[in-house]
């Protein structure tokens, strides 16, 4: 029994090592896992730095803050562009992003290797340091499959929730015109319903019926509030709308369904949701006298009680309250001087947290104080590759290509050499394989080896 069941595993281990979609679907779940780790850092710092961007950043701009993550790490195209971007002397990416060539020349972070097939690799961490570690079959399999099950299983549960928020909509009453422009509501594209049994009213984004309605956003109010409150209520959902919280609420949310995994994240996304609320809150006051910025407080008293509400909606009561009436309660305008000092300060966090790596920093560097052509056309690439290669007489039949930063030698045996510079002071040089007529877009990778670069 014992060797039928170890026979069964042998196979499924080769099965899965062999099994082009288990390696497709890890190497997907590690991009996720290192953008997450990252983003897990980048948040926790600024979770960190909570009690002092509350006292120097408005709400609104902490919500953009907040968001320049969210949207980076749900596109990554967008967080490796945004990379290249170093106005700083330094940044929190730079900082802690793993010093290793496998980070797609430092764009994208890479603290876990990317895992094709089976073997042994290393995990960094920030600073150069790595580990080895082995990744079997099964392991690879099983963290792939369980992390695109959860995927699909929160894309399934959100798709519900949205057809079930469309039905409560569609049993609400839908306001007529008379209505939307006594209460403000000005957007062709916006519908608005009195619905019965609501435990809070909310704003989402989506059609009403079906796709091609022309509505973009749904608003569903408490049939039974008082005239006075519902215009209040309103208010607060219209800002929603105008700060374009339930499209940023859309992404945070799909941002979440990938980096199910990372509870620092989970935070983030709680206290995202808290400065939507506030930063509509405040917009509100703008809007008030005295008297009515008094019972809009009382508003939130009776209506604030309800919980964090997921996906693509934000409701007048969603959270925090108690925090939400002391900040009403305590409100004064805010001085221009004041705005304008807050934006700054944003903007600086923004290129601090999201901007620049340090191998694009190092490249620009270095190419400013080596010329890499006079290094690869000199004598000491070809020793350099001689030691790579343990071959103390070995000599190149053809140089084929050479430019500022890569050199690509055919050796007597018919083999391609690919030199390609990458850092301050280092180099790769792999073994290539050409596809039928030379072309650097036409050559198989077989082997790999790093150096560094020897002046003479």
């Amino acid at each position: 029994m014992g060797t039928w069941l170890h026979n069964v595993a042998a196979a499924l281990e080769a099965r899965l090592a062999e099994s082009f979609w288990v390696a497709a679907l890890s190497g997907t779940a590690v991009q996720f896992f290192n953008v997450g780790l990252m983003m897990g850092m980048t948040f926790g710092a600024l979770i960190l730095l909570r009690p002092v961007t509350n006292r120097l950043l408005p709400p609104r701009q902490r919500v953009w803050i907040w968001f320049v993550g969210w949207y980076t790490c749900f596109l990554t195209q967008i967080y490796r562009l945004i990379g290249k971007i170093s106005l700083l002397p330094v940044s929190f990416r730079a900082l802690v992003i793993p010093r290793t060539e496998r980070g797609s020349n430092g764009t994208l972070p890479a603290f876990l290797p990317d895992v094709w097939k089976p073997g042994d690799y290393t995990v960094a961490l920030p600073g150069g340091a790595e580990f080895p570690v082995h990744i079997s079959a099964v392991f690879q399999g099983a963290v792939a499959l369980v992390w695109l099950g959860t995927l699909i299983g929160l894309l399934l549960w959100d798709s519900r929730q949205t057809r079930r928020l469309k039905r409560i909509g569609l049993q609400g009453v839908k306001m007529d015109g008379e209505q939307r422009a006594k209460y403000g509501v000005d957007r062709d594209n916006t519908v608005v319903r009195l619905c019965k049994g609501l435990p809070t009213s909310f704003v989402r984004l989506g059609n009403e019926e079906g796709f091609g309605d022309g509505v973009r956003f749904v608003i569903c109010l408490q049939d039974d509030l008082p005239g006075e409150r519902m215009e209040l209520v309103m208010r607060h959902e219209l800002e929603h709308l105008r700060l374009h919280h339930p499209w940023q609420k859309s992404v945070i949310s799909t941002a979440m369904y990938f980096y199910w995994w990372n509870p620092i994240l989970w935070i983030a996304y709680r206290l995202t949701c808290r400065d939507m609320e506030l930063a509509c809150d405040e917009a509100v006051m703008e809007q008030l006298n005295a008297k009515d910025r008094r019972e809009y407080a009382r508003t939130l008293v009776d209506l604030g009680a309800g919980k964090p509400m997921w996906g693509a909606l934000t409701s007048f009561g969603e959270c925090d309250a108690a925090l939400r009436v002391r900040r009403v309660a305590g409100w004064k305008p805010r001085k221009e001087w004041t705005e304008a000092l807050s934006f700054l300060l944003a903007v600086v966090m923004v290129l601090f947290f999201y901007c620049g790596s340090w191998e694009g920093t190092e490249y620009r560097e270095h190419m400013e104080m080596v010329n890499w052509l006079n290094y690869a056309q000199g004598p000491q690439v070809l020793l350099d590759l001689r030691e790579k290669l343990g071959q103390p007489d070995w000599l190149p039949q053809e140089v084929w290509y050479r430019t500022e930063d890569q050199l690509v030698v055919l050796d007597e045996d018919g083999v391609w050499y690919h030199c390609v510079f990458y850092g301050e002071t280092r180099y790769i040089v792999g073994s290539i394989r050409a596809m039928g007529e030379p072309d650097l877009r036409g050559y198989t990778q077989l082997g790999i080896w790093t150096g560094e670069i020897k002046t003479p």
